[in-house]
């Protein structure tokens, strides 16, 4: 046996990081955001005014980005099909 061997079970996790490494900081930069800022702010959304903490805007906006990513990678899947 090599010195160079690792378990079967770490060459899962390196090949998990290496595809998403990114997807993991933009991960623990929104976390930060979210724990750094939790004042309440107000915002006006068409007709309405709301007023709640600042953390929940930050994830709204993280997740709508995530939800039209996925659409857009769909769309462009599905056209090269």
């Amino acid at each position: 046996m090599s010195q160079n061997s690792t378990p079967a079970g770490d060459g899962a996790v390196v090949a998990f990081l290496k595809r998403r490494w990114l997807a993991l900081v933009i991960l623990v930069v929104v976390i930060v955001l979210i724990v750094a800022n939790r004042d309440p702010v107000s915002f006006n959304l068409v007709f309405t005014s709301f007023e709640t903490p600042e953390w929940v805007v930050i994830l709204v906006t993280f997740v709508l980005g995530g939800i039209a990513g996925w659409i857009a990678k769909t769309r462009r899947a599905n056209r090269k099909a």
